[in-house]
């Protein structure tokens, strides 16, 4: 049976340490008995081809779904984002969904499934619309951005780095402050918000805006690691 099936995608998560020693961090976009798709911002592990990954897990809500060994089918480098494709070891179980007799619990598993799904009606339909809204702007941002940096690329060597200053100085404060002006209103609303429902709001806000933030190195480096360590 499709694992996928058994358990929500939505909020699953993968970790892993590489043979070089590198973290593995990804949302799961889709698994299955034999496979897991993850995006991972791309300033994290690079992983390729044919690597193999000895220690890897899929976590949901601090649950163990999947532990074991796994090999890089596939790496789609998006820009901001890696979307990786792994196999899986064959001689795995999903225990949360099997029953002591080894029968599938269908009957648990989708009501867990409709559970997750429900949470969704606890998110406030204003803090929903500003962290829309966020998405929106900073998706378009980075996409102007990319046409920008291709015309910027494409102009004589010894005029770019003048041409990348003119961009910075013309957009960034204008840009920065939308954001600001953004972030204050979501602030406004998070202050608001019952600690009861704070959960479900902060995994949307995840979902929407992490591969837009963590592809910076900065950002995902504050995010994975804020402590720290010396020599860091």
């Amino acid at each position: 049976m499709n694992a996928s099936f058994m358990t929500p995608v939505s909020e699953a998560v993968v970790v892993g340490v590489t043979s070089h020693g590198a973290d593995v961090r990804g949302n799961v976009m889709r698994w299955t008995a034999s496979s897991v798709i993850f995006e991972t911002p791309a300033t994290g592990a690079a992983l390729c081809l044919s690597e193999a990954i000895e220690d890897f897990r899929v976590l949901q809500q601090e649950k163990t779904l999947y532990s074991g060994r796994v090999v890089v089918r596939s790496v789609i480098d998006t820009g901001p984002t890696h979307v990786c494709e792994a196999g899986l070891n064959a001689a795995w179980i999903d225990e949360e969904a099997s029953s002591s007799e080894g029968e599938i619990d269908v009957k648990t598993s989708f009501r867990q499934l409709i559970q997750h799904w429900q949470d969704s009606y606890e998110i406030s339909p204003e803090f929903k619309a500003v962290a829309v809204d966020l998405q929106s702007f900073m998706s378009d941002l980075r996409m102007w951005l990319d046409r920008i940096e291709m015309r910027v690329l494409s102009a004589p060597e010894k005029d770019r780095a003048r041409l990348a200053r003119k961009v910075l100085e013309e957009t960034g404060p204008v840009a920065a402050q939308s954001i600001d002006s953004l972030v204050e209103k979501f602030e406004l609303l998070a202050e608001r918000l019952p600690d009861e429902q704070r959960p479900a709001h902060r995994k949307l806000l995840r979902r929407l805006l992490h591969p837009l933030v963590l592809c910076a190195p900065f950002a995902y480096r504050s995010y994975y690691k804020p402590l720290g360590y010396a020599g860091d």
